[in-house]
């Protein structure tokens, strides 16, 4: 029976905290009626879908308090049975005492309660149809996610799953850099696997440029052989050396994206914790959302941490703030440790960071609108000038007194080098260079 009581006070304190934000919830809807400038409540969304997170978070609590229901319900019935085989005689007793009634006191009132029902059909058909569609639209979420090895993976370690654990064991100080990359990329992979995926890798890239080699090359076999055996090595460590720094790729790609989401983060963390909701339902809600894709990863791992591994939240937030690539999450997590066991006022807090992190994303919005002035110049410079200076050139040069070429290339063959290669590799440069310099 102590399960049921931990069952049952489980379900108060779910009941305790649907209540606080369904009170929030009727406050927020108030002072959006009486507001005059609501842009500064709905920071930027529209008010239908501010008030839905709510519902979602409020939806998610009462779906945890009717598993919790389930689960007193299941342990009632098992103690119910337990009884039932440890005393049958009496139990039966008590079953046929329970079903003997009298029969005429509910016919009674049946007759007494009978009236005519007048209901409209096709009323009632709309409302049954209101209520799937609203059935539909329930938002389901899960208290935590789990890992699963993908069919390549399976296939490495199962051929090269002994020789990537040797290779872990033997250096471990070779392999530590890239588990590191591994856990803060939120590459979904296990480090053993991701080394096996490696190897395999290689060694699957060697066959065909070996047999592509030892066709085209010419001469002897011994040459033939000798030559294609290097070229299936040089790249077999090619693809060795990208899968390596793949991790540390993703990093540089999601550090971008997490910068960007972080300043509506703690925007949205200030107007949750200013609400007096506990710490742990404030990331439920922010990763309920959906709107943060950046950050979503970093906070399903403190919901992770909680729900599957049992740590409290003041450990989850150290774990995930030692593995996260952006050092301003990493400092804003830390921060939140150190208020929430110092007891200090994180409403406070977090609205100063939300104030900083907004400074910081203005002034490099302003940073990066300069620097594309200055982008712009070189690229017209580059784009525009250059090639009308390149053609005039040419047109001095095919002058049969300049002789008409450069290191033996024509006036009209540099031409056509000029407009169909080295213009469009100029232009993918800077359009590269504009992608890598573009915030997200």
């Amino acid at each position: 029976m102590g399960n049921i009581a931990a069952y049952a006070k489980k379900i108060a304190l779910l009941s305790d905290e649907a209540k606080k934000y369904y009170d929030y919830e009727k406050e927020l809807v108030k002072n959006l009626k009486t507001s005059k400038d609501k842009t500064k409540i709905l920071k930027g969304k529209q008010e239908k879908e501010f008030l839905q997170q709510y519902d979602a978070y409020v939806l998610y609590l009462i779906n945890q308090m009717k598993k919790e229901l389930g689960s007193i319900s299941n342990e009632l019935e098992s103690e119910k049975q337990a009884i039932s085989l440890e005393h049958p005689a009496e139990t039966a007793i008590k079953q046929a005492s329970s079903y003997s009634m009298p029969l005429e006191a509910p016919v009674k009132a049946q007759i007494q309660n009978k009236r005519p029902l007048d209901i409209d059909s096709d009323a009632f058909y709309r409302f049954i149809k209101s209520k799937k569609k609203k059935k539909k639209d329930i938002l389901v979420l899960k208290d935590y996610t789990l890992y699963e090895q993908s069919s390549f993976g399976r296939l490495a370690n199962a051929y090269v799953g002994s020789i990537s654990q040797r290779l872990i064991k033997n250096h471990p100080e070779f392999f530590n850099l890239l588990f590191n990359s591994i856990k803060s990329s939120d590459f979904q992979i296990l480090g053993n696997t991701y080394i096996s995926i490696i190897i395999f890798s290689s060694m699957l890239a060697f066959i065909p440029f070996f047999l592509a080699a030892l066709v085209l090359i010419k001469g002897f076999i011994l040459i033939k052989l000798l030559g294609a055996i290097l070229v299936g090595i040089l790249f077999s460590a090619l693809a060795a050396a990208l899968l390596y720094a793949y991790p540390s790729m993703i990093i540089t790609s999601r550090r971008r994206y997490m910068e960007a989401d972080l300043p509506f983060v703690v925007v949205h963390m200030a107007a949750v914790a200013g609400s007096g909701a506990h710490p742990i339902a404030m990331f439920n809600l922010i990763l309920s959302s959906a709107e943060y894709k950046g950050l979503e990863s970093e906070i399903k791992k403190i919901i992770n941490y909680v729900n599957l591994f049992g740590y409290n939240l003041t450990t989850s937030l150290r774990l995930v703030a030692a593995t996260t690539p952006l050092k301003e999450f990493s400092e804003l997590l830390s921060g939140i440790v150190t208020t929430v066991e110092t007891g200090g006022d994180l409403k406070n807090y977090l609205n100063i960071k939300a104030n900083e992190t907004m400074e910081r994303y203005k002034s490099k919005r302003e940073k990066y609108v300069q620097n594309l002035a200055t982008f712009s110049d070189i690229y017209i410079g580059f784009s525009l000038v250059a090639p009308m200076l390149f053609f005039m050139l040419l047109s001095m040069i095919n002058i049969p007194i300049l002789g008409g070429s450069i290191a033996g290339f024509s006036a009209g063959t540099l031409g056509v080098i000029g407009t169909y290669v080295v213009i469009p590799i100029l232009n993918i440069i800077f359009l590269i260079v504009l992608s890598t310099i573009t915030p997200k």
